[in-house]
């Protein structure tokens, strides 16, 4: 057996080491006859001549405006127990018109890969923004012999990728891998510097790999004299909760990495399976819209439209409001809300809510009426949603990064009472659309909130009467299934 720490060498050093060993084993142990290697001090050279400034400046665009880490665990509180592995292997004709169809369009196994977990995890966490890590070998072409140089030449780098449902799946694709192929050089630079360069700390919970060692089939070389090579598995570690590796090989294998505190057999198992199911969807249709690709499998969709409606009307007829207004009687101090520094309980929650609710029906939101909401994500997003809800209004959320063109599309489209938004975001709202802005960090709009009694609305206080609405015939009604972790 043998082991090693990453800082001494990488996957592909490994292999080289495992080749000189048998040398120096059949030579009795005379290493004389070994061809000189390029000292590992040339690699250090290497990278103290690279320009570092310009590498900061190249992960700060790529990673402009991230507003949070994408987290698949964020509880995580640390490893408590050695990582769990399962291997899932693709079908041999799957894989094979994976291959295929990925050459036909110039896209590399890596890139099919990781663009499919970049919509697998943003199915996961609920997000169209995230970033994952990626581990990259760092051995330049302009460093003579570092192909057969031992030691560390990876490196971890983040991996963004924005997902829009009306963007084609190649697209995406061939996008992310113009990305990473723009990115290259500046691969050098170690992430706690690539996270400062961004301005922030952590960026992601998950790690991918595309494996490629000179280490079995055709990449190994004979062995010297009589030596036979029975066999050779090789394990390793990492400290995120969730990594998976791509193995080409002869077929194509995903090897995971799990902490079995946060993830069962289970939930490994489903991921192989929506990643077979996105693998068969590129294949089939490479051009195929990402909001039709099939993510969950029948079953779980099935499931998902139980979870949708219910079958008897809700007490009050409110929907969310009524199911809000019951977990802060039921739990008042309990968090509700995280983002960053700030957080918010039921109660506070509720009260903000109310105290906003109050301003827009003022204003004139009210049933059969729609507020848009040109905000980022935060806080005062998720204060804004409840109220337009608490107000008998309906909000349409507004992507503040989408082109003027669509946002203008959106607004036209829909004809909002009323728009709320930030001094920042407003910027982006355009001139056709006549609807008032309420800006909810002008000091008149807080002054006047603040002001507001916090107490829940009554039904007097609407502009109308909120009409619930009418639940789908059935003669059996079905209890929703039990939902055994959010995030899955």
């Amino acid at each position: 057996m043998f082991n090693s720490h990453h800082i001494l060498l990488d996957g592909w050093s490994t292999a080289r080491l495992m080749f000189e060993l048998f040398e120096i084993y059949h030579r009795r142990g005379d290493d004389s006859g070994l061809p000189p290697v390029t000292p590992y001090r040339e690699a250090l050279s290497w990278l103290e001549r690279q320009d570092r400034a310009a590498a900061e400046n190249a992960w700060r665009t790529v990673l402009a405006e991230v507003e949070e880490p994408t987290l698949l665990a964020p509880d995580d509180a640390g490893a408590r127990t050695v990582p769990a592995e399962l291997v899932i292997t693709m079908p041999d004709e799957l894989a094979a018109r994976v291959r295929e169809t990925a050459r036909r369009n110039d896209l590399t196994l890596s890139a099919v890969f990781q663009g499919c977990w970049a919509l697998l995890l943003g199915q996961l966490t609920g997000r169209d923004d995230v970033v994952f890590g990626s581990t990259v070998s760092v051995r330049p072409a302009e460093l003579a012999g570092a192909d057969q140089m031992v030691g560390l030449f990876i490196n971890s780098v983040p991996v963004r990728v924005r997902v829009r449902p009306d963007e084609s799946l190649l697209s995406l694709l061939t996008g992310m891998q113009r990305q990473a192929a723009g990115m290259v050089e500046h691969h050098h630079l170690s992430l706690p510097d690539i996270q400062r360069a961004a301005g922030r700390g952590t960026l992601f919970d998950t790690l991918t790999v595309t494996e490629n060692y000179p280490m079995g089939g055709d990449d190994l070389p004979e062995l010297p004299g009589d030596l036979t090579l029975t066999g050779a598995r090789g394990t390793d570690a990492n400290h995120y909760p969730l990594s998976i590796a791509a193995l080409p090989g002869d077929g194509l294998r995903l090897h995971f990495g799990y902490r079995q505190e946060l993830f069962t057999r289970e939930d490994i198992e489903v991921l192989g399976d929506r990643f077979r199911r996105l693998f068969a969807a590129f294949a089939d249709d490479p051009e195929q819209l990402i909001g039709r690709l099939p993510l969950l499998s029948d079953a779980e969709a099935d499931r998902m439209l139980a979870l949708g409606m219910p079958a008897q009307p809700l007490p009050g007829g409110d929907v969310i409001p009524a199911l809000f207004a019951e977990q802060v009687r039921l739990h008042p101090d309990a968090v509700a809300l995280v983002h960053e520094d700030t957080s918010l309980s039921y109660a506070e929650l509720d009260r903000r809510a109310n105290r906003l609710a109050r301003t827009l029906i003022e204003r004139g939101a009210g049933p059969e009426r729609v507020v848009a909401l040109a905000l980022r994500r935060s806080p005062e997003l998720v204060v804004a949603m409840l109220a337009v809800l608490k107000a008998g209004a309906a909000y349409l959320p507004v992507d503040i990064s989408y082109p003027a063109d669509r946002i203008a599309y959106l607004l036209t489209d829909a004809g909002p009472a009323l728009v709320l938004a930030t001094a920042a975001s407003a910027e982006v709202i355009p001139d056709v659309c006549a609807a008032p802005r309420v800006l909810l960090d002008d000091p008149a709009t807080v002054r006047e909130t603040d002001a507001r009694p916090d107490t829940e609305i009554e039904p007097g206080e609407r502009r109308g009467r909120r009409r619930p609405p009418t639940p789908p015939t059935s003669s059996t009604p079905r209890d929703p299934p039990a939902v055994r972790r959010a995030s899955w």
